[in-house]
């Protein structure tokens, strides 16, 4: 079996801080909750909940963490913010056994470390009490990035750039490309723990050739609408353009903009419907492996009943030929003793 290290990203909006904050430091008791079904209570006591502020534990809500590193860093917050990105790591049992998770979740700390700055992890959730044990890492999204500014003024206009910290999520996990890098970078970092364990570790097969082969069997319109949106996209991006220099009316512009955002949309929810057929297909795949497993299963223990009975049939019948045997000896030596007899007798009647 393939031995492995695996990370998933989120994103946490606004809403969803106290939700991830329940969840991960197993809040549901107090807060009068169901506890999810997949956590075993008995085992909570093993997990490990810390809450960072400037890089030292706190006693900080995840929220206040949150809130906190942000107006440290004078990042301005919008309306549609993401405000932290949620990272879950494990990995296959023989690596976790062998590495220990203890060294392993301190490794995924200092791998997110450098991705993000050690400022900006707010929180760690070291999870023993489900079925493997992974690690939840709270990162607030700030980047340092140079901005374009503009300014009119009367008939004057002015304008230039300046570098200020901004909430910028999109910039990690914004499209395929930069996911399936961090996937390569974390592969490659676990490279040497890896090898010092004497574990061989395997890069998984990226989610979209994954998904290429089934849709390639299933579907082209995903393709067709990504080429047409890429298309559309272009032409607003050039409508943007021209509008800009005066050179287009905003009417067409909101036009070309509508119908992009029109196909997008389409082209999300057919994606969205593939991605759950492809969920189904490898579900059903998982269970018709599962019944061939049970299917081998039980055939090899059918052989070895059989063989188990071949043996005793054999052996009944090798116990058979020998309490034969041993009566033909009887018999044989029981007609020699009565032929010694009789000789006896007719030698004794002779002397007579």
């Amino acid at each position: 079996m393939a031995s492995f290290a695996t990370i998933r990203v989120k994103e946490v909006s606004a809403a969803r801080i106290s939700g991830a904050n329940i969840h991960n430091e197993r809040q549901y008791n107090e807060l009068d909750f169901d506890t999810p079904d997949n956590i075993d209570s008995s085992q909570s006591d093993m997990n490990i909940n810390l809450v960072f502020k400037d890089g030292e534990e706190s006693d900080f809500s995840y929220k206040e963490a949150i809130y906190y590193c942000i107006e440290k860093a004078q990042a301005p917050i919008r309306k549609n913010s993401v405000m932290g990105l949620e990272y879950v790591v494990s990995a296959s049992s023989d690596f976790l056994e062998a590495y220990t998770p203890e060294k392993y979740f301190a490794s995924c700390v200092k791998f997110l470390e450098k991705k993000h700055g050690k400022e900006n992890i707010i929180a760690v959730a070291e999870h023993y009490d489900e079925l493997k044990p992974h690690a939840h890492i709270i990162v607030v999204p700030i980047i340092r990035k140079e901005i374009h500014w503009k300014c009119r003024k009367g008939d004057g206009f002015s304008e230039g750039t300046k570098e200020e910290n901004r909430l910028c999520a999109r910039d990690f996990t914004g499209n395929r490309m930069l996911l399936s890098r961090m996937q390569d970078d974390f592969y490659a970092h676990n490279l040497q723990a890896a090898d010092e364990c004497g574990v061989d570790i395997t890069r998984g097969t990226p989610s979209e050739e994954q998904q290429t082969l089934y849709v390639d069997n299933t579907s082209h319109d995903v393709g067709l609408l990504n080429q047409a949106f890429e298309e559309l996209a272009k032409k607003a991006q050039r409508c943007n353009l021209e509008y800009e220099r005066g050179q287009k009316n905003i009417a067409e512009y909101k036009k070309a903009l509508k119908e992009a955002h029109e196909k997008q949309l389409e082209l999300e929810a057919i994606r969205e419907k593939e991605e759950r057929e492809f969920k189904l297909f490898k579900e059903k795949k998982a269970i018709q492996e599962e019944r061939d497993k049970q299917f081998d299963r039980v055939r090899k223990e059918k052989e070895q009943e059989k063989e188990r009975e071949s043996k005793r049939l054999e052996k009944e019948a090798k116990e058979k030929e020998k309490e034969q045997e041993t009566k033909r000896q009887g018999r044989e030596a029981k007609e020699k003793a009565q032929k010694k007899e009789r000789g006896r007798g007719m030698g004794g009647g002779m002397g007579m």
